[in-house]
């Protein structure tokens, strides 16, 4: 929380753009889980009786 990428990469003894990709990966990978989730969602409310 708060940290810069240098600072990342010199705790995780890895290059500064190895963290600035890691973090664009893991948010991608995120966003798909998450509308995945919504897209389900949605399914579901649909399928309830009014």
């Amino acid at each position: 929380e708060g940290y810069t990428h240098k600072e990342i990469g010199e705790m995780l003894e890895i290059s500064e753009n190895t963290s600035k990709s890691q973090l664009s990966r893991a948010r991608k990978s995120l966003q798909k889980k998450l509308n995945a989730l919504k897209e389900k969602e949605k399914k579901r409310i649909g399928k309830q009786p009014k």
